[in-house]
C-alpha cells in the first residue's frame, strides 16, 4: 500500500502541526488593538512606552514516544523503567522576564527560578 501511494500517486506522509485556534471575532479584536496601539504611538510627543513580556520555561526534558522506541524480543524482557517515561506533575521552572522603552532603553533580562 505504501509503494502504491507512493510511487503510482506521487504522495507523501505529513504530519498534522499543533497550532492555536484563534476565532474571527479574536483576530479583529488583536487587529483593531494593534491599530490603536500605533496611533497612540504616533501620536505621543514627549512620552515613553514600554513593552514588558515574561516566560514560563519548563525544565522537564520533552520526550516524543512517537521517536523514544525500545528493542526486544518480549516486553517481558524490559524493565518498568525501560517501558515508562516519566513525568512530574509540576516540573522546575523558570520565568524570564524582560522589557523595552520606545526611546531604546531596554532591561536586563531577569530570571525568577
Amino acid at each position: 500500500m505504501q509503494r502504491i501511494v507512493k510511487n503510482d500517486h506521487q504522495l507523501n506522509p505529513y504530519k498534522k502541526q499543533s497550532r492555536q485556534l484563534i476565532l474571527e471575532p479574536s483576530k479583529q479584536k488583536r487587529l483593531h488593538r494593534g491599530k490603536l496601539m500605533l496611533q497612540e504611538v504616533e501620536r505621543a510627543t514627549g512620552k515613553v512606552f514600554i513593552w514588558s513580556n515574561g516566560k514560563m520555561i519548563t525544565v522537564e526534558a520533552v520526550t516524543n514516544k512517537q521517536n523514544d522506541r525500545v528493542y526486544a524480543k518480549s516486553s517481558k524482557d524490559l524493565s518498568v523503567n525501560a517501558r515508562s517515561h516519566l513525568k512530574r506533575q509540576k516540573p522546575a521552572s523558570v520565568m524570564v522576564w524582560a522589557a523595552l522603552t520606545s526611546d531604546g532603553s531596554k532591561s536586563p533580562v531577569i530570571v525568577i527560578e
